[in-house]
């Protein structure tokens, strides 16, 4: 009777999506097997379905995880979903974007507030929150290396926030006012989560491919980000 008294509703398919950044993919494997029991009941009571959609959470490596491949959990679902004649979707996300973005930024200046040392750089939790949000560590490299010594930084950005870092204690070469670092893997929840909080305009986005830049989107501007509030028309 699943549905039965929903003349308006038509079940196309099951799915699920049980958590984000899943380093092992079993639990993936056991709700699956609980979502084609479902499937199977659904079938009976005669609904047609067309889809099984185990949805995504695939983790990537941030810093030192190991996160099982999507073959891990490939072989058991697929088996299942061809049981049941259906067309087996998933929502891989984060593990196809995360690492193809970086998010570069400048050191404005260094400094030093007891026994930590910070380096100031030009974008902070207005372009990637994930660090300040709930503490998620990217590494972060300098763009050109010069072969100087490594030393432990505070990374943090120019908004006035004591949340606004983007690391801690985080071992990097001695970086300089006017060098570009790279936070890496920030293709994923970043420009997505950027905003111009504390009147920072949202940045660039360039897409390399085959050694070749592109803009794909252009900074904001101040005059864009106050568009609203002075009922500025920019269309």
């Amino acid at each position: 009777a699943l549905g039965g008294s929903l003349p308006g509703i038509r079940f196309d398919g099951v799915g699920m999506h049980i958590g984000s950044q899943m380093v092992s993919l079993a639990p993936m494997v056991e709700a699956a097997r609980s979502l084609a029991g479902l499937a199977r009941e659904l079938i009976a009571s005669g609904h047609r379905l067309r889809y099984f959609d185990v949805g995504g959470g695939y983790a990537i490596s941030y810093r030192d995880e190991h996160p099982d491949p999507p073959s891990v959990a490939a072989r058991e679902v697929s088996s299942l979903v061809r049981e049941l004649g259906l067309t087996l979707l998933t929502e891989p996300g984060r593990s196809v974007v995360g690492p193809a973005g970086a998010l570069l930024l400048r050191v404005l200046y260094r400094k030093r507030n007891g026994d930590h040392e910070f380096a100031v750089v030009d974008g902070g939790m207005n372009a990637l929150l994930r660090p300040a949000l709930y503490g998620a560590k990217h590494r972060i490299l300098p763009v050109a290396r010069r072969d100087a010594p490594t030393v432990t930084l505070d990374v943090v950005g120019p908004v006035c926030e004591s949340a606004d870092f983007l690391a801690r204690d985080e071992p990097l070469e001695d970086v300089r006012a006017g060098d570009l670092v790279a936070v890496m893997d920030a293709g994923a929840y970043g420009f997505a989560m950027a905003s111009e909080y504390n009147g920072r305009p949202r940045p660039s986005e360039v897409l390399v491919e085959d050694g070749r830049a592109r803009l794909a989107r252009r900074r904001q501007t101040y005059e864009e980000m106050l568009a609203p509030e002075l009922g500025l028309d920019h269309g």
